[in-house]
């Protein structure tokens, strides 16, 4: 495969994702696999791990998300992406436009083809404040303040970046279930999981428009410690907190990581630091 374009690493501005620690995770994941293997992205988010995967070792790469709209458009890529990037190269990059949208999803109109659904959500995502406001919920509309930065201009590059990387989706099996479904069907010793859970309570309300709870992070760590194949779980120290019990370090591998605190966009300050746990049980 040609390499990843620079205009963009991820198709859509999702939070989640963390393709600027991309080598970091590919390193582990790789790791993970002797000979070819079945790679499962199984909260798939932004996709990114599933379209940036080793082929040469994962002949097989799936990418599953809870989110119908989201899987949608990742089926949209695969399988239309001119059409849908000549749909969003007319749709006006406004204020107004991005309410539209909002208030589209807010109410959840069933009448929406696939095309129509899978270039609302890109609009929708890609025209707020770090993606965050997917599904109506938070965030704002992302418009330009600094000189020499210009959001509709960036939105074109993504429509752009969309086509180059559309490629990388043709071969990636694309499921619509719920990470304990995904993790039953597809667990074989030749499987790696890779999971990067929602944030606990509000957060994952406010950053994906869904409720994941300490119940469905520890159902998830309870299904981990039973996998016939291998899994690399990304977590931050805070939500490790609550499944530590589970999967306890020494039994499992537990590395502790400080990173940049990505979505934490304050003007004129430093972002924030926190620390990243990688959990996995090779």
């Amino acid at each position: 495969m040609c390499p990843i374009p620079v205009t963009v690493k991820k198709i859509i501005n999702f939070p989640g994702g963390d393709a600027h620690i991309g080598n970091e995770l590919l390193m582990r994941i790789n790791a993970a696999c002797s000979g070819k293997c079945t790679l499962v992205e199984v909260f798939g988010g932004s996709g990114y791990i599933a379209q940036v995967a080793d082929r040469s070792k994962f002949d097989t790469v799936v990418y599953n998300d809870i989110n119908d709209k989201l899987t949608t458009f990742y089926r949209m890529v695969k399988e239309n992406p001119q059409e849908l990037a000549t749909w969003l190269m007319f749709l006006p990059y406004a204020r107004s436009f991005n309410k539209i949208i909002m208030e589209l999803f807010r109410t959840g109109n069933k009448e929406l083809g696939a095309l129509e659904t899978a270039a609302l959500l890109f609009y929708a995502v890609n025209s707020t404040l770090s993606g965050i406001g997917f599904m109506g919920h938070g965030g704002g509309f992302a418009y330009t303040i600094k000189p020499g930065r210009n959001h509709a201009v960036a939105f074109k590059s993504r429509v752009q970046g969309m086509l180059e990387l559309a490629s990388r989706w043709r071969d990636i099996v694309i499921e619509n279930r719920d990470f304990r479904d995904i993790i039953r069907v597809y667990d074989s010793a030749y499987t790696v999981f890779y999971l990067d859970p929602p944030f606990i309570g509000y957060r994952a309300k406010r950053y994906y428009g869904t409720v994941f709870t300490v119940g469905d992070l520890r159902d998830m760590a309870q299904l981990l410690t039973r996998v016939e194949g291998r899994f690399l779980l990304k977590v931050d120290d805070e939500t490790y907190e609550y499944i530590k019990d589970v999967l306890p370090e020494g039994k499992f591998k537990v590395e502790k990581v400080e990173e940049t605190l990505f979505l934490d966009k304050r003007r004129g300050k430093k972002r924030r630091m926190y620390v990243l746990v990688f959990v996995s049980n090779f």
